[in-house]
């Protein structure tokens, strides 16, 4: 019996590793919490008070660029270790996956910010963003969907009390990441 067991999990791993990218880097979250937190905090003491939009949208743009990269280069090195291919077909479905909704909400966003819809800039990032990992999240692990869930309740948290769109921003994009991160690390990596 412990055979068949062992046969049958051997099996599902292969199937799994076949369909599914696990390298994702828990310490890239940790990172990309930090960056979030650093451009919200920046936000809130430097481009808030003197309304300069441009800045918050190169902050933003910053922000996500360090931490695509951040992650890119981390569960690149996390896929070599663990014999992954980088340029294989789950992760062709993963970033296609992802990357449309993410494309999607920020043309969306750069529309809100033209017309002035700036209450509505942090709700439709997060709601977006979490959309885009339920959307990818039969591509990788599991728990990305749960975080996905979250962002998307947080960005409509964020619509629904704009006043607070920006603690709810940090939370999603900064702490989330950062808890998840963690998490990921923890149990999945050495």
């Amino acid at each position: 019996m412990d055979t068949i067991d062992q046969n049958l999990r051997a099996i599902r791993s292969l199937m799994e590793r076949s369909t599914r990218f696990t390298s994702i880097s828990g310490i890239s979250g940790v990172l990309a919490g930090a960056y979030a937190l650093a451009g919200a905090w920046a936000a809130e003491v430097y481009f808030l008070p003197a309304g300069a939009k441009g800045a918050m949208v190169f902050t933003a743009l910053l922000i996500l660029s360090l931490a695509l990269l951040t992650a890119g280069l981390l569960s690149y090195r996390n896929a070599r270790r663990h014999g992954e291919r980088i340029n294989s077909r789950p992760v062709r479905l993963l970033l296609s996956s992802l990357g449309l909704p993410l494309l999607a909400g920020g043309v969306f966003t750069l529309l809100l910010l033209e017309q002035g819809y700036l209450g509505l800039l942090s709700g439709s990032m997060l709601a977006f963003y979490g959309l885009a990992l339920i959307n990818a999240s039969k591509y990788t692990a599991a728990y990305i969907k749960k975080l996905g869930v979250l962002q998307t309740a947080l960005g409509l948290m964020a619509v629904a009390w704009p006043a607070h769109s920006l603690l709810l921003w940090s939370l999603g994009f900064g702490w989330l990441h950062i808890g998840f991160g963690f998490y990921v690390h923890w149990k999945h990596e050495p």
